[in-house]
This record gives structure tokens, sequence and C-alpha cells, in this order.
């Protein structure tokens, strides 16, 4: 059995992560990149991140925006 971390009594906010994954389609490789990506997100930074998923087939001018 896993202790849990007693929470701190420091009164800083937990940063937000705001994270957005490029892929090129809905292949194998893009749905597992998004699945590790969530399965670290839930690891390290549970309930403080958002995951933006950018399709550069449907959206190629986001990509050059962001680089």
């Amino acid at each position: 059995m896993k202790a849990k971390a007693s929470p701190s009594n420091d009164a800083s906010p937990r940063a937000e992560y705001q994270l957005r994954l490029y892929v090129a389609g809905q292949t194998s490789k893009s749905v597992a990149a998004f699945e590790n990506l969530q399965r670290i997100c839930e690891t390290h930074l549970a309930g403080r991140y958002t995951i933006e998923v950018v399709d550069l087939l449907h959206n190629p001018k986001l990509a050059a925006g962001d680089q």
C-alpha cells in the first residue's frame, strides 16, 4: 500500500500546465503518443494539466504559427 503525501501548508498555488501534442492524422502512433503523454501527466501532474491535440492534417497553419 502506498502512502499519500500530505499536502503542504504552502499558500502558493500549484502550477497548471497546458500541453499541446502535434500529430499527423489519427494513426496508431499518434494514439499511442497521446496515451503515453496522458499517463505521464496523470502520474506527475494529476489534476493540473490540459492536453490539446493538434492534427496537422486538419490544421497545418497551427504548426507554422507555433513553430
